[in-house]
C-alpha cells in the first residue's frame, strides 16, 4: 500500500484484502486439514504483513495533508516534518533509538523502520508529527480487542512451527477458552468464549473497525 490523499481509499485498500482472507477463512472451514492449514498460514502471515503495510501508508499519508472520511484535513504541527522520509525518521527516532542513535540521517533499510505492526508505533509517530487527528488515532487503538497479541503469535507459528511457537498459540487460546489440545490451524477455527464466530474472523472486524476510526 502507498500513501493516500484521502483515507478513504486507504480504507478500503485495507478491507479489500480482508475479505480476501475472510474468504480463504470460510474455505478452510470446510476443507480437509491438510488444505485449511495451507490456506490459514498464508491468511495469517499476509495478515499481519497487510497490516504493517496499511499503517506504515496511513503514517506516511499525514505529510500530504490527507483528508478523512468525515471531510476534515489532518495538518502537522511540526515542521520539521515536511517528506515522508521525515516522518520515517521522526518514528525511528522514538521507537528504534539505538538505530537512529547509530544513523541518524539514515538512510534506514526497511527492516530498521519502527515495527509498524506493533499497535503503539502509529501513536508514538503521530505524536511525534503532531498529527491535529492524534486524539483519533489514540481512540482507534483503545478499542478492547487482543488482536495484535494473537495475530503475531499465530503468524510465529506458522512461520516456524517449533515446540516454542506452539506453545505460545496454546497459551493464546486458553485465554479466549479454546481447547489447548488441538491443533493451532483448529484452534483458529473456534470461536472465542462467548463469541458467535471463528477467532480468525474476530481478527478480520477487529482491524476493520481500528480501520475505519482512523479513517473516519
Amino acid at each position: 500500500m502507498r500513501g493516500r490523499r484521502l483515507l478513504g481509499t486507504l480504507r478500503r485498500d485495507l478491507e479489500r484484502r480482508l475479505r480476501i482472507f475472510r474468504s480463504l477463512g470460510s474455505t478452510a472451514i470446510g476443507g480437509e486439514f491438510r488444505e485449511a492449514d495451507r490456506l490459514l498460514a498464508y491468511a495469517i502471515i499476509e495478515l499481519l504483513n497487510t497490516w504493517s503495510e496499511f499503517v506504515r501508508a496511513y503514517a506516511l499519508s499525514c505529510v500530504a495533508r490527507p483528508q478523512t472520511e468525515s471531510g476534515l484535513i489532518v495538518t502537522l504541527g511540526n515542521p520539521a516534518i515536511r517528506t515522508q522520509l521525515d516522518v520515517i525518521a521522526a518514528t525511528i527516532r522514538k521507537r528504534r533509538r539505538g538505530i537512529y542513535a547509530n544513523k541518524p540521517a539514515g538512510p534506514w533499510l526497511r527492516q530498521e523502520e519502527p515495527i509498524w505492526n506493533d499497535d503503539g508505533t502509529l501513536i508514538a509517530c503521530c505524536s511525534e508529527i503532531g498529527a491535529s487527528h492524534y486524539g483519533t488515532v489514540v481512540t482507534a487503538f483503545s478499542l478492547s480487542t487482543t488482536v495484535f497479541e494473537d495475530v503475531k503469535c499465530w503468524r510465529n507459528f506458522y512461520a516456524h512451527r517449533n515446540t516454542q511457537t506452539c506453545d505460545e498459540v496454546r497459551a493464546r487460546a486458553a485465554i479466549h477458552s479454546i481447547a489447548r489440545s488441538e491443533h493451532p490451524t483448529r484452534m483458529v477455527l473456534r470461536p472465542a468464549f462467548g463469541r458467535p464466530q471463528p477467532l480468525i474472523f474476530d481478527w478480520f472486524d477487529d482491524l476493520a473497525r481500528i480501520a475505519r476510526t482512523l479513517c473516519a
